[in-house]
């Protein structure tokens, strides 16, 4: 290298200056922004693994030992199940575990993650309010199941999904992330079987034919729902739902052997003033027929009931039996044979309806005050100046032939129970078989002690063949049973207090109440037997969103399992008793309420 060249690299800019600035910029870029992007990371995922244990604890069940921030199936069974056995230190446990789930703010975190985190510490204060609460409710023995840590603690999953993704970590959104363990046995999830009327009555039976047998109607529409059970382990239940609009003129709704009927009848304040009380208007009844697009009267017979539909009128196989209207303002009880359905008109075309089938066989019914009606049989509970009676009698046949037994003369009312009735008076019943007539007890049912609807009264029986079973519900919530044999009635008092509805049934030798507390709909429902030194317990979760297990409850009528089931909205809910398992369990092949 000559003089000149040396010379021209003394004037040339040194590089390693620029190097080393270079060199000293990418350290603290990796300073400032690598420590916070690993930091972020860490916290993320001490976050999320604080979620699981959380949620572990308060489901009772162990984290996984890989993360995921999905539950198993069976968690709010579970949760439910807790609120109502786990000892009392639950919830209180869990809230240590949420000073983990969030962090103390930091500067030194990628807007992204630090976004992410605040939100996290949101869900963290809204989940300790949740928990205060639900130990309160706990505390305060209040029956629904509080959702809001629920609903909670999914938001903090979820939330804590999102710190995971702004911190380029990868989870499986539907990994799960523990396991449920064993200690706790879940309450049952009852199936829920689509009926798709509106909230209110219904009927529910249980025979050899069918699993389940619904029938409810509402002010536009009736529906009839039979569940058939499966014919293998693999195969879901058979689900038959007629529903059809309900058209005017129909007044009352009855549950046949086979089909749900509709009854078309003159309305009460027109036959009040008819001066021949409706006598001469004829009934029409009409099935709910699978084929049909609106049910329309198949029979008409001449006689308008002379009381309510659903007590006055009684379809058999053959004949319907009614309690009709006289045109001098009394009763009298006759049969009407069914014959063949009318077949209905071609389109567009209305033809004047035909004459009404006329009574092959009738009793005049004096001094009737009430009546049970069955398929050509009547049980009158009447009155006169010789006293007051309970009388047997089939119809058409020659009155000497009826048994008759004195009632007491504050007799007001009567009910059936299989072939015994309950004759009630404002403070005393009795019940009567076979013709005679059992020991009388005293009750203080509330008024009315036959409400509207089967929830609303105070007063249900239930029968087997060797006992009469009667519970009265008082004014004060107290619930007394009567269990009557022809002996003596002895009184037994239901453990529960401030009870507002209730139901009964024999199966298995024993007697099963179902009650529920407090006027409230989303009260859950308790179900044990008595008398019984077990108390009763909650049968299935009760949301405080009102869906779920909620009273009223209602047991299915007929031969068939015990089963017991309630409205959910336009569903109804059940559960049947697994008498080898000594539980109640869902439907087969049904699918179940989560």
């Amino acid at each position: 290298m000559n003089d000149e060249e040396r010379e021209l690299g003394a004037l040339r800019p040194s590089v390693r200056p620029l190097l080393t600035a270079i060199l000293a910029n990418a350290a603290l870029a990796a300073i400032l922004l690598g420590w916070p992007y690993l930091r972020g990371r860490e916290r993320a995922r001490t976050s999320a693994h604080a979620v699981v244990e959380l949620s572990a604890c308060l489901l009772d069940g162990q984290p996984r030992s890989t993360l995921g921030l999905a539950l198993p199936l069976g968690e709010r069974e579970r949760f439910a199940t807790l609120y109502e056995q786990a000892p009392e230190d639950w919830p209180s446990r869990c809230a240590p575990l949420l000073g983990r789930v969030a962090h103390e703010p930091a500067i030194f975190l990628l807007p992204s993650p630090k976004a992410a985190e605040i939100d996290l510490a949101a869900a963290v204060d809204q989940m300790a309010t949740a928990l205060l609460d639900l130990e309160s409710a706990r505390a305060a023995h209040e029956g629904a199941v509080p959702e809001a840590p629920l609903e909670s603690l999914a938001l903090l999953r979820g939330l804590a999904a999102s710190l995971l993704t702004a911190n380029d970590l990868e989870v499986d959104p539907n990994a799960v992330g523990l396991d449920l363990g064993p200690s706790v046995a879940p309450l049952p999830a009852p199936s829920r079987v689509p009926v798709r009327t509106g909230e209110g009555s219904f009927w529910a039976g249980s025979d050899g034919a069918s699993a389940l047998r619904l029938v409810a109607a509402d002010g536009l529409g009736i529906a009839e729902v039979e569940v058939h059970a499966p014919t293998g382990e693999r195969e879901p239940a058979r689900v038959r739902v007629l529903q059809l609009r309900r058209p005017g003129g129909a007044r009352g709704v009855l549950v046949g052997a086979e089909d749900a009927w509709l009854a078309w009848t003159t309305a009460d304040a027109t036959c009040d003033a008819d001066t021949r009380h409706c006598a001469m208007r004829a009934t029409g009844l009409g099935r709910l027929l699978e084929a049909g697009r609106v049910m329309r009267p198949e029979h008409w017979i001449a006689a308008h009931p002379g009381g309510p539909i659903d007590r006055s009128i009684a379809i058999g196989p053959e004949r319907f039996t009614i309690v009709a209207r006289t045109a001098e303002g009394g009763l009298e009880a006759r049969v009407v044979p069914r014959g063949e359905p009318i077949p209905p008109p071609p389109p567009n075309e209305h033809p004047d309806p035909p004459p009404p089938t006329h009574a092959i066989a009738s009793r005049a019914l004096p001094g009737a005050l009430d009546w049970v009606v069955g398929d050509g049989r009547v049980v009158v509970l009447e009155r006169d100046e010789a006293g007051t009676r309970v009388r047997w009698a089939l119809v058409g046949a020659d009155p000497t032939s009826d048994a008759i037994a004195e009632a007491s003369p504050e007799a007001d009312a009567i009910e059936g129970c299989d072939d015994a009735v309950l004759v009630t008076g404002a403070r005393a019943a009795q019940v009567f078989r076979a013709g005679a007539a059992w020991p009388s007890f005293a009750h203080e049912a509330r008024t009315p002690r036959r409400g509207p609807s089967y929830a609303e009264s105070s007063l249900h029986l239930a029968c087997d063949a060797d006992s009469v079973v009667v519970g009265a519900l008082e004014a004060s919530g107290r619930l007394r049973v009567h269990r009557c044999t022809p002996q003596a009635c002895e009184t037994l008092v239901w453990p529960e207090e401030n009870v507002a509805h209730f139901d009964l049934a024999q199966h298995g030798g024993r007697t099963w109440v179902a009650s529920s507390r407090g006027e409230d709909a989303a009260a859950p429902i308790r179900v044990a037997t008595i008398p019984s030194e077990d108390p009763p317990r909650v049968l299935a979760a009760c949301w405080s969103s009102r869906h779920g297990m909620c009273g009223p409850a209602q047991w299915a009528r007929g031969p068939g399992p015990l089963t017991i089931t309630a409205r959910d909205g336009s569903d109804v809910l059940a559960l049947v008793r697994d008498d080898a398992a000594g539980a109640f369990v869902p439907l087969a092949g049904l699918a179940t309420a989560q």
